[in-house]
């Protein structure tokens, strides 16, 4: 209860999509039915692919349900730092990294599960 739900219904690459910035805050969601399966970047993240961001914070989440090649719940890539993930990472599906993945320029980034 209190959650928003964001639901990609299995019709999104990624249900958050966030491409470059700083400071980001993803709090209070319940994310689920994504479905990351084309090419390259469109199959990191089924739930959310963070790109290229800095000192962000994902908490207070439940990512569920989601599906992608790279980080079925949640993909940090491309030079993602200091971030911090504490959330709910239940049933999600990917060839490498179900729950969570960090490309290996991923750097300093700090992962809690619930």
């Amino acid at each position: 209860s209190g959650y928003s739900i964001l639901d990609g219904e299995n019709n999104l690459y990624h249900v958050i999509d966030v491409i470059g910035g700083n400071n980001l805050t993803i709090d209070g969601f319940v994310i689920r039915g994504g479905n990351a399966t084309g090419w390259v970047n469109q199959g990191n993240g089924g739930g959310i692919y963070a790109y290229s961001i800095n000192n962000s914070t994902i908490t207070n989440c439940i990512i569920s349900n989601n599906f992608a090649t790279n980080g079925g719940g949640i993909c940090f890539g491309w030079y993602a730092t200091n971030n911090t993930i504490s959330a709910t990472i239940i049933s999600n599906t990917a060839t490498y990294g179900g729950g969570v993945y960090f490309t290996s320029d991923a750097t300093n980034n700090t992962f809690t599960a619930t």
